[in-house]
């Protein structure tokens, strides 16, 4: 079937078309060779050389799966299986559910093309063939694809890269093993219950050994999800075991962290910190807080159960802030 002589000489408007269009991978599939031969010709002419061939639908699903095209060009009315029921196939399989598939066919009325895009089809060219429509309409359609594409690599790329960061993460926190020998070597039974989130957070917590009778707890809660929030805990991590000689005194660590973040952290940014010291040889806890909600200090199974609360603000707000030693007996 002759091509339309209405767009006359393909020029695509002297677009000089990138590598990445020109290289990609067509697929044509016509049981006609004179149509094959002249759509060949016309996307030739704009310098795409990566052409493939199938002359039947059977023989399209076979050339889809070995030569895994970046768009087909596919022909309605063929003798074995028509273009729908190749789409069908083809958007039934995850590998080619989202390939560009173009449907040639020579009569076009809207409840037709209802139908071609209903069975899968991305776009349809009427025949007789126009040479600027077709690589107009290929042209577009690559581009998506090759949108579409960089997009999932993107979000891939980005989502193993999330989950390395949550691994690491979850690396910063005390190992049940560590912190059983650490209870034991006091005498004490500490319990720890941590889920994590679906998304990358800011909460971090652990345990500090400081001697022979005392050990420190932190809990702190930046706000925000994902990587900034996840960076912050790492700075945070960072700074408290830096400040080592701090570790009994929770007021001067609670204040030197603050300054340290108020410097480190961009404005809307912030930490809430509870830091408590278990003094087991003086039977005391000493606890500081930067905006965080008040522990609970339970003393017995029949005792009262007071908060330990003091008020201070959040770690990176302000600078200057000082944060008190409270003690509980």
């Amino acid at each position: 079937m002759p091509l339309s002589a209405q767009g006359g000489e393909v020029t695509s408007e002297d677009r000089i078309l990138s590598d990445d269009i020109t290289g990609a991978k067509i697929l044509i599939a016509d049981d006609d060779p004179l149509c094959r031969h002249l759509v060949a010709g016309v996307l030739r002419q704009q310098i795409f050389t990566r052409l493939e061939f199938a002359d039947g639908g059977r023989s399209a699903l076979e050339q889809v799966r070995s030569f895994r095209p970046d768009l087909i060009l596919l022909d309605m009315q063929m003798p074995d299986l028509n273009g729908l029921d190749v789409c069908g196939q083809l958007r039934a399989d995850p590998d080619f559910a989202d390939v560009p598939i173009l449907l040639q066919t020579a009569t076009v009325d809207r409840k037709k093309m209802g139908e071609l895009f209903c069975g899968g089809a991305s776009d349809f060219l009427s025949k007789p063939v126009n040479p600027s429509e077709l690589i107009a309409r290929v042209v577009a359609h690559i581009e998506r694809w090759n949108s579409l594409r960089e997009l999932r690599f993107y979000r891939e790329r980005i989502s193993r890269e999330l989950e390395a960061a949550r691994r690491m993460q979850f690396e910063l926190l005390p190992e049940p093993a560590a912190l059983q020998e650490a209870a034991h070597a006091l005498g004490l039974r500490i319990a720890s219950y941590n889920r994590p989130s679906s998304e990358l957070g800011g909460d971090l917590w652990g345990v500090l050994p400081i001697d022979d009778g005392s050990f420190g707890i932190f809990l702190a809660d930046f706000t925000g999800h994902g990587v900034n929030a996840a960076l912050n805990t790492f700075r945070l991590h960072a700074l408290i075991h830096e400040y080592k000689e701090l570790h009994g005194d929770p007021g001067a660590l609670v204040s030197m962290l603050n300054e340290r973040l108020v410097r480190l952290l961009r404005i809307g940014q912030f930490a809430t910190f509870l830091y408590v010291v278990v003094d087991h040889q003086k039977g005391e806890i000493r606890f500081a807080s930067a905006g965080a909600p008040p522990a609970i200090l339970v003393q017995g199974t029949a005792a009262r159960a007071p908060l330990c609360a003091t008020s201070s603000r959040p770690l990176g707000i302000q600078r200057g802030v000082q944060n008190p030693t409270s003690k509980r007996r």
